[in-house]
């Protein structure tokens, strides 16, 4: 079944996190606004703290790793980079719903039949 609640979604990983009611939502959201501000403070005030990082990879006896590395970079280079900072994305809306379930392998089949209905209806 289809939940006719809003959700946003708080990824910890890249296969789970925590789904969010709207209320509560909204409150993390504020908070994830003012700690960006505040990280982003932080880093500007010491610019000589921070380096503007970069990955790559390299193959050691065949085999595939990445490694960080930098390079001297300007003030402004590195405003430019913590300017990119946007703790606020952790949390995204669900704009396609969010489906109840009562077991993992249940799922799929629940979507499912929620997908072939909501097609019939558009007919």
């Amino acid at each position: 079944m289809k939940s006719i609640e809003k959700f946003f979604d708080m990824p910890m990983g890249c296969f789970c996190g925590v789904l969010i009611r709207e209320k509560t939502a909204k409150q993390l959201a504020k908070l994830l606004y003012k700690h960006n501000q505040e990280i982003k403070e932080l880093l500007a005030s010491d610019l000589n703290q921070i380096e503007v990082s970069d990955w790559s990879l390299a193959y050691p006896e065949g085999k595939q790793t990445s490694f960080k590395f930098y390079i001297e970079s300007s003030d402004k280079e590195k405003l430019g980079r913590i300017n990119l900072i946007d703790r606020t994305k952790l949390i995204s809306y669900c704009e396609d719903g969010v489906f109840i379930v009562d077991h993992y392998q249940n799922a799929k089949d629940v979507y499912m039949d929620w997908y072939e209905n909501s097609k019939e209806e558009s007919k």
